[in-house]
């Protein structure tokens, strides 16, 4: 498939069809760099580990993922100020 905006994004394209996921994508990274990823989800509700942990394989590079949706669990697990919730 040739995009006509490919010569303007260049490197910036990191996939293009069904088969470019961004977990996919996510995989490919962190296996060429050799590193691994863990997250602290709240509005997300774990959707980004979900798509993470549905490569087979995953758990050579994912971590862990916690997720702190109310106010009160943000605060205690990760010391975020009030302030910040709207």
């Amino acid at each position: 498939m040739k995009l006509k905006f490919a010569g303007v994004l260049k490197d910036n394209i990191f996939g293009v069809g069904d088969d470019d996921t961004f977990a996919s994508i996510i995989k490919q990274m962190l296996f060429c760099k050799k590193k691994t990823i863990s997250f602290v989800e709240s509005c997300t509700v774990g959707i980004i580990a979900v798509a993470i942990t549905d490569i087979p394989g995953s758990s050579l590079y994912f971590k862990s993922s916690v997720v702190a949706y109310s106010n009160e669990s943000r605060i205690k697990l990760f010391s975020v100020k009030r302030r910040y919730f709207k």
